[in-house]
């Protein structure tokens, strides 16, 4: 079921939604196209690649050791509201922000997501370690339809994507 959410969607600009959990905790999940980020033009997608951001607005709350399956359920319904508005060659991706130390948690949202059966959209997680041991993983993950006609190409050239940006972002 998921917490309600409000759309706040401008087809032109940047498209987001915002929820508010039981406990009081607000989110929001923005929807940017990623136009500067590929330059493979299987990766550009004719301009049809977007960037998935989730994060919460309350940053004085620690819920690390809090788990709500209900946020989970919540992502997955806006995703899966907002690609049904859409142009089903749209490719979705995301990177889980580590900025505030909950990029695994965001990670485990997704990988619950991409385990949903029966949707013509596949989830897909990918879990990219640094080229120095003692650094942390970067998560990232696609939303991609399934008859995409680039499917397996894109996913082989997103993987290849990510795991340079990361590895030229852990060495800078």
């Amino acid at each position: 079921m998921g917490y309600p959410f409000t759309p706040h969607c401008d087809l032109q600009e940047k498209p987001y939604y915002f929820f508010v959990t039981d406990k009081g905790l607000s989110y929001v999940v923005e929807f940017y196209r990623s136009m500067n980020h590929f330059d493979d033009d299987v990766l550009y997608n004719e301009g049809k690649t977007f960037e998935v951001n989730f994060r919460r607005l309350d940053s004085e709350y620690n819920s690390k050791s809090h788990y709500d399956p209900f946020i989970a359920i919540t992502l997955r319904n806006i995703i899966l509201f907002h690609i049904q508005q859409h142009d089903e060659l749209n490719i979705y991706t995301f990177l889980c922000d580590s900025v505030d130390l909950l990029d695994k948690v965001r990670s485990k949202y997704f990988r619950r997501m991409a385990k949903s059966k029966g949707l013509d959209w596949k989830f897909i997680s990918f879990e990219i370690l640094p080229p120095n041991p003692n650094g942390s993983a970067s998560y990232l993950g696609v939303v991609i339809h399934q008859e995409h006609p680039n499917f397996f190409y894109f996913l082989m050239a997103f993987h290849y994507h990510a795991t340079l940006m990361v590895a030229h972002e852990k060495t800078a």
